[in-house]
């Protein structure tokens, strides 16, 4: 990794602040790897603690690396952090009740809400049964029924008990949401065709006085699975975002003030994000 971000750096200028890594299957494994290892050569992953820079979440064991700002990260353990002890597929963070605080979504353990002082306390929700905690886990947060809360579609990989059954079979489910604390804002950047998911763009997002930083797909790799690219930001009990500044991938900005909740898409280039009209890219 080292060599290829060099060859990349001598051949292309790439600008040394703005490495980014994503990977799905074993590229995720990579990414949380290059993630703990090489955090002086990379920008990642998602701001757990609301402090302006990217935190990392691992699920085996239920680790949180919480960015020190200054390319180093320190470890949280499950204990300290709240979470559970036993084996998990997939972990992701999801701001499930849009107050403004990123929660952590295991499987099969459920849904840990964050609290205001930083532990994550078990809400419940989301528990997948003994026999459905599988090998291998999907799950992707997004607005299904576009009724401006987070919803879930889970897919486990569960091994038959009958040995003589070399298949293995996939168990989906889609879990709508009922009823969020916080109102939301959905942001759906647009780049240039080379880049028309704005893949390391980062967004700055002030609500309440409180800056946080955000990036398309940040909060939602699971292994075998990008998941949804849209930016959802819950906004807790405001009712608009102070500011939201874009840092384009080729390193042009965009700010706009005053941003009422809703869902928007903004092109790079454009002066300020335009409401959505219809159904979002994907």
């Amino acid at each position: 990794v080292d060599a290829m971000i060099s060859a990349m750096v001598e051949a292309y200028g790439v600008d040394t602040d703005r490495v980014f890594v994503t990977g799905i299957s074993n590229g995720g494994m990579m990414t949380f790897r290059v993630g703990c290892e090489r955090s002086d050569k990379v920008r990642a992953l998602a701001d757990a603690d609301a402090d302006g820079d990217l935190d990392l979440l691992v699920p085996a064991p239920q680790t949180i690396y919480r960015n020190d700002g200054e390319g180093g990260y320190s470890a949280v353990q499950r204990e300290e952090a709240g979470l559970p002890k036993a084996r998990q597929a997939a972990a992701q963070w999801a701001d499930h009740d849009l107050d403004g605080r990123l929660d952590v979504h295991l499987i099969p353990s459920g849904l840990f809400r964050q609290t205001e002082g930083g532990r994550f306390e078990p809400t419940g929700f989301l528990r997948f049964g003994e026999g459905d905690s599988g090998r291998n886990a999907i799950a992707s947060w997004f607005d299904a029924d576009g009724d401006g809360g987070l919803d879930v579609f889970a897919v486990v990989e569960r091994p038959f008990r009958n040995a003589s059954v070399a298949q293995t079979p996939w168990v989906a489910a889609l879990f709508l949401d009922r009823g969020a604390s916080g109102g939301a804002l959905v942001l759906d950047l647009v780049g240039p065709m080379e880049n028309p998911d704005a893949v390391g763009a980062r967004v700055r997002l002030t609500v309440d006085g409180r800056t946080r930083l955000l990036s398309p797909l940040a909060q939602e790799t699971s292994r075998r699975s990008s998941g949804n690219r849209e930016i959802v930001a819950g906004l807790g009990d405001a009712t608009r975002a102070d500011r939201i500044e874009v840092i384009w991938p080729d390193g042009a900005r965009s700010a706009a003030e005053g941003v009422a909740a809703g869902a928007y898409e903004w092109r790079q280039g454009d002066p300020a994000p335009t409401p959505r009209v219809g159904a979002c890219r994907g």
